[in-house]
């Protein structure tokens, strides 16, 4: 065995030892989606339109983010109910060990140190504890922890949901109940969106959007179903599964052209119909998308070998590892270095900014793996043996 090999048998919670027993096609949408939620606050703190179009419409990494939880989530707990040994004790102590520590430190900090926030106001602490940060959410610091609320409370369902729905063994049951989820989501941005619509203030409108639409659940569960939708195809229709792999190409072409059409229909986000149809018709995009790179065979063995295996490999799936960490610590850590830094004046100087930031929270993110994340990832390990 070489030492490489000894080091990741010795050592399996490290970067490189954790990049080996991950699928590379989901790292690269991790990575597309982080970069699209760094591209779209960066230029917040400058001022100046740094990413152009890639900053407008880079909060859809956060939609990015709701199908692959959704699908990577869905999938652990039916390959689980197919075995017929899934444990909502071992679900919840897997899921809270991933989640809660780096979220819990982020999240002390934040409250023991004022001026470490990007923003002065913050919510009470008490709905950050209870994961309900996302109702009634105006601008203010750690705003962007709205989604970790959303994928919580997604937790704490989801299993009942599907447990449920695999005791009645009745597809019908489980489709309906897909649709059901979908179509309330529609029906609530319709409702949402005649109660603002009418008002003549622009600022106005934009703050009840926020308010009304763009961060509670019942506005947002679009992604996420349709997540646990692609993986009830993988888990339950094998067949149809293996169909999709012959369809590759079409498919992700398809969801690029659906992605496309989405953008679109956003650039008036304020519109009826970005408002009721934009998250589900964005997520059933990017569920395509999805599909067409997590088809079996579809992963490392299809890349090029000096991507599959080579550098590249290592950047991507060691900055997917990151994506948690990164995702709560990128916002301060832009606020700190455009703070302590003298101010840009030419676009060179701008984009220079938002690189330095962008390495720079990777390295705060890379501290908080090592010091928080590592250990506990250490104790999950522990418990599955």
């Amino acid at each position: 065995m070489s030492r490489g090999r000894n080091f990741e048998a010795q050592n399996p919670t490290s970067l490189t030892a954790q990049a080996k027993q991950r699928d590379l096609a989901l790292d690269v949408l991790r990575v597309g989606a982080i970069l699209l939620v760094f591209c779209f606050h960066f230029p917040k703190f400058q001022g100046e339109p740094v990413f152009g179009a890639v900053a407008r419409f880079g909060w859809m990494g956060v939609d990015l983010f709701f199908v692959l939880s959704g699908y990577l989530i869905g999938a652990q707990i039916l390959n689980a109910l197919q075995r017929d040994d899934f444990s909502f004790k071992r679900f919840y102590r897997s899921r809270f060990l991933r989640t809660l520590p780096i979220y819990l430190s982020v999240l002390t900090v934040y409250f023991l140190w004022p001026d470490f926030r990007e923003r002065p106001e913050m919510s009470p602490l008490w709905k950050f504890l209870t994961f309900t940060q996302n109702f009634d959410l105006g601008s203010s610091a750690f705003s962007h922890a709205w989604s970790l609320s959303i994928e919580e409370q997604f937790y704490l369902i989801c299993p009942a949901l599907l447990l449920g729905a695999w005791q009645m063994r009745r597809r019908s049951v489980s489709f309906g109940l897909f649709v059901i989820l979908l179509f309330a989501g529609l029906v609530y941005r319709h409702f949402a969106w005649t109660a603002f619509s009418a008002l003549s203030q622009p600022q106005t409108k934009w703050d009840l959007y926020l308010r009304w639409i763009y961060f509670p659940t019942w506005g947002r569960l679009d992604g996420l179903t349709i997540g646990v939708g692609i993986a009830a195809v993988r888990t339950l229709l094998p067949s149809v599964w293996a169909k999709a792999g012959a369809m590759r190409t079409w498919i992700f072409t398809a969801g690029a052209l659906v992605v496309a059409a989405a953008v679109l229909l956003f650039v008036d986000r304020l519109s009826w119909a970005a408002t009721v149809f934009g998250f589900p018709l964005l997520s059933f995009g990017f569920g395509l998308i999805l599909i067409a790179v997590a088809r079996s065979g579809a992963g490392v063995s299809k890349m090029p070998a000096p991507v599959a295996y080579g550098v590249a490999r290592k950047a991507v799936s060691g900055l997917a590892i990151l994506s948690y960490s990164f995702y709560l610590i990128h916002k301060q850590v832009i606020h700190a270095v455009i703070e302590n830094l003298p101010v840009a004046n030419s676009r060179a100087e701008h984009l220079a900014l938002g690189g330095l930031s962008f390495c720079a929270s990777t390295i705060a993110a890379l501290f908080m793996y090592q010091l928080i994340e590592k250990p506990f990832l250490k104790l999950r390990m522990r418990f599955e043996r």
